[in-house]
């Protein structure tokens, strides 16, 4: 693949890619029998799906439509897609949107996804950086929609909604794992109500767009799945983010503990300066 090293990973138009995927089709393996295949390369017009990788393709097209439609794309904008695989979901952006950045670090997706959308003559306003999405100087974008992969969901979102001072955005429209979506919907007296959804909610609002089955997957997941929508709030409030995360760990990290007696404990009230100083790790 040729292209043209840009910040953390390599950028690459469509037309710069060379195919070697004329006819494809997809299959998944056990981590195990993967294992076993590695040394022996990839057939001729097959991928291989990787469950340990959070590779799982969105494929009901009723699906795809509602979460392109729920996202309120504008002729003009530019949508941010993180983890497009196959590019199920970018072929439907593509129709609606001006240009797509979509984030990948497999580079057999990369290619599978190149020359689709330049099979549709979209290649002109798809712009792909092939690396990994936590590492990445996202350019700038107007929205996100994207099928989040499951593993890095909570990093993910927390570089999206603590980053909106460098880069705003309208808002995500994201397909998360049904769990984890429950836990950041969460409201205070729920049983779910976490650390997660305080922090996110510090400087977002979250709405509960649709449930997804995990049938509309391939391979099939587990669990099943739900898309929210996330708000970046227009006012942020005054505070000193690494205080509250610090302030927010604390809280949660005894459940069975009120909060009066948290903090007359001297252990959890040094652990938190230990924490706005800098010595542990956020």
């Amino acid at each position: 693949m040729s292209g043209k090293l840009s910040g953390n990973g390599v950028t690459s138009t469509c037309n710069r890619i060379t195919y070697k995927v004329h006819s494809w089709r997809l299959r998944s393996y056990p981590k195990e029998q993967w294992r076993r295949r590695r040394g022996e390369g990839e057939e001729e017009g097959s991928i291989q799906l990787l469950k340990s990788r959070g590779q799982h393709l969105l494929t009901n097209p009723r699906v795809l439509e509602s979460i392109v439609r729920t996202s309120r794309i504008k002729p003009e904008d530019t949508v941010l897609e993180i983890g497009p695989g196959t590019g199920n979901l970018t072929l439907k952006l593509l129709e609606v949107a001006k240009k797509v950045v979509a984030v990948e670090i497999d580079k057999r997706m990369v290619e599978i996804l190149c020359k689709r959308t330049a099979e549709g003559g979209l290649r002109d306003r798809l712009n792909v950086i092939c690396s990994d999405a936590l590492k990445t100087d996202f350019p700038q974008f107007d929205l996100v929609v994207a099928n989040i992969p499951y593993g890095i969901s909570s990093r993910l979102l927390a570089k999206l909604v603590f980053g909106t001072k460098l880069n705003p955005f309208r808002s995500a429209t994201l397909l998360l794992q049904k769990e984890f979506a429950r836990r950041l919907l969460a409201k205070p007296g729920d049983s779910e109500f976490n650390r997660l959804s305080v922090n996110v909610k510090l400087l977002a609002e979250v709405e509960f767009i649709m449930d997804v089955s995990k049938n509309d997957f391939l391979p099939r997941p587990k669990v099943d799945s739900s898309v929210v929508k996330v708000y970046p709030k227009n006012v942020i409030p005054d505070v000193n983010l690494e205080e509250w995360w610090a302030f927010t760990r604390t809280c949660f990290n005894k459940k069975n503990k009120t909060l009066g007696a948290t903090f007359k404990a001297k252990e959890e009230v040094s652990g938190v300066n230990e924490v706005v100083k800098g010595t542990w790790a956020l």
